[in-house]
């Protein structure tokens, strides 16, 4: 009985130790890396804090810390920054993890608390780095003269009554490896004004050490929920018709029937009657903004840029709902910026030329697909179905490729490369080209000569 009792006594002992040993050793390397922070931060700021927290959930803690930039007379202020990742392992051996390239299965980096003064030097050196470009485009007084460009800076919250801003931040994500997929959650929280959410997943998900292949992964669903609080809203849309000088039916309406130039230079769309009257309702009664995505097919973002507005809305599976009422139309138009500023200097594909210089000489350069010349005897052409496989025997001419997923692509075909038809649109001036994969065309039209 009493070496039964002796070695009880010694395991708990041992375990304590062990306990105490871990949570030292953890302490001692997460003190170390703080203060590794602290002093690459000191030539632009001084950091303080106040305590650090462990937890072999894997959790990390750094609490009440003050940041003070070097020449402001004024400081961010941070109630807590957690890290946590998936258990005691990561504390360990998170940071060789990293620099393996290995990817936790879970992780979430959190801010709380994050409070800035809003009368303070930071945010007003803030202020006076906005340019002025967009509100003397838009024809407003000054910077802090709202629209949609610009609903309505930090800076003027002490205008409405506010004395601090207060954030809060996180992000969390969870790494399934067995099927390379990636669940992301971010959250965004203003207190008392405004918050925004974001979740998303991800799949063919690489390690981080193969992003340099450039894998594309592909965006399975898409969900941002934007919401402002009541009494922020009222005050916000108040001061923001009073600084453009109109009432506030004045101003909603001012933002809802602006121009396409105005839309452009803000949203980078033109929206059409929907979105217009979407944005109408929720300026009235603000409340909630959801926005979410489940794209049907695999989808390259880089290329949305080919599609046409419509195309894009449906390859998305795009659903917006503002205050759970849905926008029924979502369509929208993508206006060419340049032609605000300046001319634009028309130049079809068929007569594209560009001159180079070289040693002195001028060298002149016909695109290889410029237009033949005309005759009395021209035949006449139209658009003939030919075999995909045959595609090969008419580069140089233009084409319409019919797609698995819907889609037609109308331009010069220009090459077949890696199984892929090269296809240049007219409307791109020859600048861009769109690969389409020979085995999602279900049909392919040649414009030739018709036969006599």
């Amino acid at each position: 009985m009493f070496k039964l009792k002796n070695l009880l006594v010694a395991l708990l002992l041992i375990t304590g130790a062990v306990y105490g040993g871990l949570k030292g050793y953890i302490h001692y390397k997460f003190k170390n890396a703080v203060d590794d922070v602290v002093a690459i931060a000191k030539p632009f700021a001084s950091i303080d804090y106040g305590g650090l927290g462990s937890s072999f959930d894997g959790t990390l803690t750094v609490e009440d810390i003050v940041i003070s930039p070097w020449g402001f007379d004024d400081e961010v202020q941070v109630q807590a920054v957690e890290i946590q990742g998936p258990g005691l392992g990561f504390l360990l051996r998170g940071a060789k993890q990293f620099k393996r390239g290995e990817m936790p299965e879970k992780m979430r980096f959190a801010m709380q608390g994050v409070r800035l003064d809003v009368d303070g030097e930071l945010l007003g050196a803030l202020r006076s780095a906005q340019s002025s470009d967009w509100a003397l485009m838009m024809g407003v007084q000054d910077s802090s003269a709202c629209g949609m460009g610009q609903i309505l800076g930090p800076w003027n919250l002490g205008q409405l009554g506010y004395d601090s801003l207060v954030v809060d931040v996180s992000v969390d994500f969870n790494f399934n490896e067995a099927i390379n997929e990636l669940r992301m959650e971010l959250d965004y929280s203003a207190r008392g004004l405004e918050s925004t959410s974001v979740q998303m997943t991800l799949s063919g998900i690489t390690p981080l050490a193969a992003i340099r292949t450039r894998v594309q992964p592909q965006l399975d669903d898409f969900t941002m929920k934007y919401s402002m609080e009541p009494l922020y809203a009222s005050k916000a849309i108040e001061y923001c018709a009073e600084a453009n000088k109109k009432t506030v039916d004045e101003f909603i309406q001012w933002m809802v029937n602006e121009d396409n130039e105005y839309y452009t230079h803000t949203l980078g769309i033109v929206p059409g009657p929907g979105i217009r009257g979407a944005l109408e309702r929720f300026l009235k009664n603000p409340g909630e903004i959801r926005i979410s995505a489940q794209p049907s097919t695999a989808l390259d973002p880089s290329e949305l840029r080919f599609y046409k507005p419509a195309d894009i809305i449906d390859l998305l599976g795009l659903q917006v709902f503002v205050n759970n009422e849905p926008v029924q139309d979502l369509s929208f138009r993508v206006v060419d910026t340049s032609r605000f500023k300046r001319k634009p200097t028309t130049k079809s594909l068929e007569s594209t030329k560009t001159t180079t210089r070289a040693s002195g000489d001028v060298r002149r350069t016909t695109v290889a697909r410029a237009r033949a010349k005309t005759s009395s005897t021209q035949a006449t052409k139209s658009y003939r179905r030919v075999n995909t496989r045959a595609l090969r025997d008419y580069v140089g001419k233009r084409v319409r490729l019919h797609t698995t997923s819907g889609m037609r692509r109308d331009g010069w075909l220009t090459e077949i490369r890696n199984e892929q038809a090269v296809v240049v649109p007219d409307k791109y001036g020859g600048g861009v080209s769109i690969h389409v994969p020979l085995s999602s065309i279900n049909e392919a039209e040649v414009f030739v000569a018709d036969k006599s």
